[in-house]
């Protein structure tokens, strides 16, 4: 497999604070395994070059540095501060666009293996700056944590300033509740249970009269039972005969 290292490259790529523009830029670069782990203390080999128009343009500038990385994996030199047969100071900033292509041998020797092409902004044209008479450059460079902001003055000098990702907030309220859906199909109606209720039957009399209560599953009932009047003396039948005459 080729690429068995991998590099995370922070370019921050800001002009050295001096009086008068230096021909040189910090290059800082996280160099990690296949396996995504940190390479920590160990010689590399570092070949870096200026690309003119594309990143697959041609190369107006190279050079080479042996490094040791440090215990968080981090390497950093001075691109124009190399060992190169080019000069940094004639690099044409006015014109046109510029990449950085990065390359390296995590052995220490010269078999590039692993590369990285990123665009140059503005820090870089700021030595292009002092002749010029620009306006400050600025560049925003993304990091583990946030970005580094970095602005060069016509001058040359650089401030950097360090703008951390924030925290999330906190969650927003809940929404409106949605509109209620639509009725399921009635279940299937239960067997009828046995009549299991008896009927209740109360008697008050008053009187001549009684009152009968009778309550069931459909509520009281009551009806009133009075006594019967005697009925009128019947009349008097006819005499039967006269019985035989004794001896």
């Amino acid at each position: 497999m080729r690429k068995l290292f991998t590099l995370c490259v922070m370019m921050l790529m800001c002009v050295l604070v001096m009086a008068q523009a230096p021909q040189k830029m910090t290059y800082q670069a996280v160099v990690r395994g296949s396996n995504n782990a940190l390479v920590t203390n160990q010689n590399v080999s570092l070949r870096l070059s200026i690309l003119q128009g594309t990143p697959t343009g041609s190369a107006i500038y190279v050079e080479t540095h042996n490094v040791t990385t440090n215990d968080n994996g981090l390497l950093t030199v001075e691109v124009g501060g190399g060992n190169s047969n080019h000069n940094f100071n004639q690099i044409p900033w006015a014109q046109g666009v510029f990449y950085l292509k990065s390359e390296i041998d995590p052995n220490g020797g010269v078999n590039y293996t692993v590369e990285s092409v990123q665009q140059l902004l503005s820090v870089p044209y700021a030595l292009y700056a002092t002749n010029a008479g620009n306006v400050p450059a600025f560049v925003m460079t993304p990091t583990d944590t946030g970005y580094v902001l970095d602005c060069t003055m016509p001058d040359g000098t650089t401030q950097s300033y360090v703008i951390r990702n924030g925290q999330q907030g906190p969650q927003g309220p809940a929404g409106p509740a949605g509109a209620n859906g639509t009725n399921g199909t009635n279940g299937a109606d239960g067997q009828d249970g046995q009549d299991g209720f008896s009927p209740v039957v109360n008697t008050v009399t008053a009187g001549d009269s009684t009152v009968v209560t009778i309550t069931d599953q459909n509520g009281p009932h009551t009806f009133v039972v009075r006594d019967g009047q005697q009925g009128p003396v019947g009349a008097t039948g006819p005499q039967g005969p006269a019985g035989p005459t004794g001896a």
